[in-house]
């Protein structure tokens, strides 16, 4: 087995040689192969660089016959760079096709599908360079001599080019003036460079009307920037939007309305008449707004009560007095309960305005505020005492006196200054 390594030039005619040197004068002579391949290539199909072992040709005296290495490049019609996918043989099969000794064949790239392609002429002959298909990349001629399979002489038709370049120039006194190049780059992970090498770059629609324009789009054809010949510029911005220049010097899309960029023209940030007002660090979402000196604060919930002296209708304590005023109404429909053990002296913080549940005596606070009550329920199958300190009273009584609550019973015991008391319902 044998395998012809490709130099990625026009080579010698030659077998088993993994060192091509060039056509040679005397050696090679001129054969439709050669002029077939140049017409190709003119027209813009030729193999091209790509890696190493591309399109190698590997013979053998049995099956496979000829093998060649697929993934190689081309160029289809110039602009299009394609892979040779897959090798179709045909034509060298053991016992299938025995040629006469200088019998030419060409290996060729099919355009219609980018396979390799044995072409052959339809008779056996010697010295004859079969036709092409319109389309095909030329990469090398196989000659049979008469050392059989294995032993075919092979001729590289393929080039070493793996850049491509544009230059647009006129004539300047005969001499070529350069004013635009079309270049690709390794920069960036690949790029293509567009450059004028004159003082304007002149894009020239077919007249002045929305339906001649110059469009950007993806790579699925979706148009993503359009300048028509009647100058409108057109995008995907949704409606209502701006471009601005970002804090990285990106062009980006503001949310400004049109309402808001019409304000915006000769306006200052401040508290005044036609002045833009501004957040300040501490906005949140959801927030209460409260104007900051010249700028617009954030207020929680609670915070907002606070600040306009009013109590959340949801709960919570109350910190000062609130006054109904004569011909107004409160109604409270229930009262919050308070379980009260035997023995227990009552505290403002924690029995004051409550219904207190008590399952045994209880005494008053020895020091009291003026008005401070109690509402005391005898939930007992029994009597229970209520009784002030030792040096205040209830109802004027003797200081210390205790008063009695029948079962299932209640007294309200209010407080008239002193730290004595008043008891409702005895």
């Amino acid at each position: 087995m044998v395998t012809e390594t490709n130099p990625f030039f026009y080579s010698k005619n030659d077998t088993n040689n993994n060192s091509y040197t060039q056509i040679e004068d005397a050696v090679d002579f001129p054969h439709t192969g050669l002029i077939k391949a140049l017409s190709a290539g003119i027209r813009g199909n030729y193999a091209i660089r790509h890696a190493s072992g591309s399109f190698n040709i590997t013979q053998a005296n049995s099956n496979p016959m000829v093998s060649v290495a697929t993934g190689g490049v081309f160029l289809d019609n110039e602009y299009k760079t394609t892979s040779a996918a897959t090798f179709d043989d045909t034509v060298f099969k053991y016992g299938s096709d025995n040629p006469v000794e200088n019998a030419r064949f060409l290996l060729v790239v099919q355009s219609s599908n980018h396979t390799l392609q044995v072409r052959k002429n339809s008779t056996n002959v010697a010295n004859k360079i079969p036709p092409m298909t319109l389309g095909d990349a030329p990469i090398a001629v196989l000659t049979f001599t008469s050392g059989g399979f294995g032993s075919m002489q092979v001729q590289f038709l393929t080039t070493n080019k793996a850049a491509n370049s544009l230059s647009i120039g006129f004539a300047n006194s005969d001499n070529y003036s350069q004013t635009l190049s079309i270049t690709g780059s390794g920069s960036n992970t690949g790029e293509t460079i567009i450059e004028s090498h004159a003082n304007r770059l002149h894009i020239r629609l077919d007249g002045n009307t929305s339906s001649q324009y110059f469009q950007i789009g993806d790579q699925n054809g979706t148009m993503r920037l359009r300048v028509a010949g009647d100058g409108t510029i057109t995008t995907l911005l949704t409606a209502n939007r701006a471009l601005i220049s970002n804090a990285s010097s990106e062009l980006a899309v503001s949310p400004v309305t049109n309402t808001e960029l019409a304000l915006l023209s000769g306006a200052a940030f401040g508290i005044g008449n036609n002045n833009i007002l501004r957040a300040n660090a501490n906005l949140a979402d959801n927030d209460f707004l409260r104007v900051d000196g010249t700028q617009i604060e954030g207020r929680s919930a609670a915070e907002t009560l606070v600040d306009i002296g009013a109590y959340s209708a949801s709960g919570g304590n109350i910190a000062g007095s609130v006054n109904i005023l004569h011909g107004n109404s409160f109604r409270a429909a229930r009262l919050s309960t308070v379980s009260v053990s035997g023995g227990t002296t009552l505290t403002e913080n924690t029995h004051a305005g409550f219904a207190l549940i008590c399952a045994g005596n209880v005494t008053l606070p020895a020091t009291s505020s003026l008005g401070e009550q109690y509402l005391i329920l005898n939930t007992t199958g029994g009597n229970i005492t209520v009784s002030p300190s030792v040096s205040t009273n209830i109802n004027g009584g003797s200081n210390g006196a205790a008063i009695t609550v029948a079962t299932y019973n209640a007294v309200t015991c209010i407080s008239i200054g002193s730290n004595n008391w008043i008891a409702l319902g005895v």
